[in-house]
């Protein structure tokens, strides 16, 4: 939802594992998008597809032929977390966009 999004604070929400709500920074490059979804009056800033999400993306990799290679929507996540460091994102910075269990976790990815 973008009531999800502060724009004053450079915020954003998420509910992740177990229905924790995460908060962390909102990266500076997607201020404008989010700052003109709000100004149309729109409620999300996306659908989510109906159904288990892991499954839509389960769906999405067999249509890539991605399954073959044992690409599973976890995978997203450690792609995620591998990108981050090549780009010289800090680790503390990855892990509060990431959300892992664990400095051990986020390491492993």
């Amino acid at each position: 939802p973008l009531s999800w999004v502060n724009l004053d604070k450079g915020t954003i929400r998420f509910r992740i594992k177990r229905d924790r709500i995460h908060v962390t920074a909102l990266h500076p490059a997607l201020i404008p998008l989010f700052a003109n979804l709000k100004s149309r009056g729109l409620e999300h800033s996306y659908e989510m597809p109906g159904g288990c999400l892991s499954a839509k993306f389960t769906e999405f990799f067999k249509k890539l032929n991605l399954r073959q290679y044992g690409v599973v929507f976890h995978c997203t996540r450690v792609t995620c977390a591998t990108r981050l460091a090549r780009a010289g994102v800090s680790m503390s910075l990855a892990m509060r966009y990431i959300g892992p269990s664990s400095t051990l976790v986020h390491q492993i990815y």
